[in-house]
């Protein structure tokens, strides 16, 4: 009894002896394959032909030719299995992975809760113009310190002034000498 292994072996056997028959013959008789080919060209030049004439046509419609109409069956193709994969995906298991330990409590905001209602609050209870009456005091301390500052210049200049008066008064001509009559020696 034959098994199904040696059948196939035979079939596939058979097969290729005839397959072999074949080629010899077309390789034998080369005007076959030269007037296939020729047929086969004259056939792939009809295709472009009447695609261009097709495309040409719906271009004169205002239509999209059939290559765009590939590129867009494509592209919506593309955006369609990203649309089943976003659909597919589990959101809260994802939300839950990127989140986990990185949520604060409600009871870990009160503190930083209450910070910031003191901080509203002490801006409300200030004046609008408490930084400018801050400066004002500020100038008025500094002034009275150059008014004291002053006044210790006036006594230090007004006892001085008072030795400048004791002193005899020469004047000196545009040669640098003292004038007739007066002695060098008194300055």
């Amino acid at each position: 009894m034959i098994t199904w292994m040696e059948l196939s072996d035979q079939y596939f056997q058979w097969w290729q002896d005839a397959a072999a028959s074949y080629v010899d013959l077309f390789k034998d008789q080369p005007v076959l394959l030269k007037a296939w080919g020729g047929f086969l060209d004259q056939s792939l030049q009809m295709k472009k032909i009447a695609d261009q004439v097709l495309d040409e046509f719906w271009r004169a419609v205002r239509l999209a030719s059939g290559e765009e109409i590939v590129r867009l069956h494509e592209r919506l193709n593309v955006l369609e299995s990203h649309l089943v994969e976003l659909k597919e995906r589990d959101w809260a298991e994802e939300v839950d992975k990127r989140f986990a330990g990185k949520v604060v409590a409600p009871e870990d905001l009160k503190p930083l809760r209450k910070r910031l209602d003191g901080m509203e609050k002490q801006i409300a209870e200030a004046p609008a113009d408490h930084g400018v009456r801050e400066g004002i005091a500020h100038l008025e301390a500094k002034l009275a310190e150059l008014l004291g500052e002053v006044g210790e210049v006036k006594k230090i200049v007004h006892r001085s002034s008072s030795s400048l008066d004791a002193r005899p008064v020469t004047r000196k001509g545009a040669t640098g000498r003292a004038p007739d009559g007066t002695s060098d020696a008194a300055e």
